[in-house]
């Protein structure tokens, strides 16, 4: 498919700059181990420093300890809103190199739009739902507790993960990079999946559901460090805001 072309073509031109980040984090990594990194005696006498015994104390083996590192891991958040429509391919692939960074590295890796498209159980657009089923949908209470009114429904599409096998982040990528393109070659015939096209900006409900999000990521795959990127153009929308 085009698609895949296209993210064959991009993945080719990106391999520059990934192996580029790779070796500065790889290097970062050499020179955090050297920092911890400290001489320390054995307790095993050294016989080559037997004969200074009459002068020196230091007649032991001498061996390099180094301390434990820390392990990384990456959340990402891509904001999912139509005043992003002028940069939302570019950013994609930004989030792609970014995927393409972590697998490079061996880091696990999350990656979620936030978006104000729920999905819904009736399945379909909202604009071709019946009066009845409208009603329904409606109806549905995403949030309960003290900031309910204050919530505006969204949702988080899991879009790519580091628990992907190869062969389904082969096709999530492609699938990324046809989003890329449903947003800058509509006009010849790429159609935004139903719930996936731009919305508004629930940058907050998902700040607030990250709170759970990134404990879970960071306990599931043991990692010390948790870097959250949230790729977006500017303010959360709804009424959930603080001065």
């Amino acid at each position: 498919s085009a698609a895949a072309r296209s993210m064959t073509s991009f993945e080719r031109e990106s391999k520059k700059t990934i192996n580029m980040m790779a070796q500065q984090f790889m290097r970062r990594q050499a020179a955090d181990e050297h920092h911890r990194t400290s001489v320390a005696q054995t307790g095993i006498l050294d016989v080559n420093k037997m004969i200074n015994y009459k002068w020196s104390e230091d007649l032991f083996l001498r061996n390099e300890e180094i301390a434990d590192g820390k392990n990384h891991g990456l959340v990402l958040f891509i904001d999912w809103s139509g005043s992003m429509s002028d940069i939302i391919s570019d950013t994609i692939k930004q989030l792609i190199q970014m995927v393409l960074f972590c697998k490079k590295v061996g880091i696990p890796f999350e990656v979620y739009s936030f978006t104000s498209n729920t999905r819904n159980p009736i399945g379909k657009s909202y604009y071709d739902m019946t009066e009845e089923e409208r009603e329904q949908v409606n109806s549905i209470e995403y949030f309960t507790g003290e900031f309910a009114d204050r919530l505006s429904p969204f949702n988080l599409n899991n879009y790519l993960s580091s628990r992907m096998n190869a062969r389904q982040m082969k096709r999530g990528l492609i699938n990324m990079m046809y989003l890329a393109m449903c947003f800058t070659t509509w006009e010849d015939g790429f159609r935004c999946p139903m719930g996936h096209d731009l919305g508004s900006t629930p940058l907050n409900e998902a700040l607030i559901a990250a709170l759970d999000i990134i404990p879970e990521f960071q306990a599931r795959n043991n990692v010390q460090i948790v870097n959250t990127m949230i790729l977006t153009d500017g303010e959360a929308s709804g009424s959930l805001c603080s001065y």
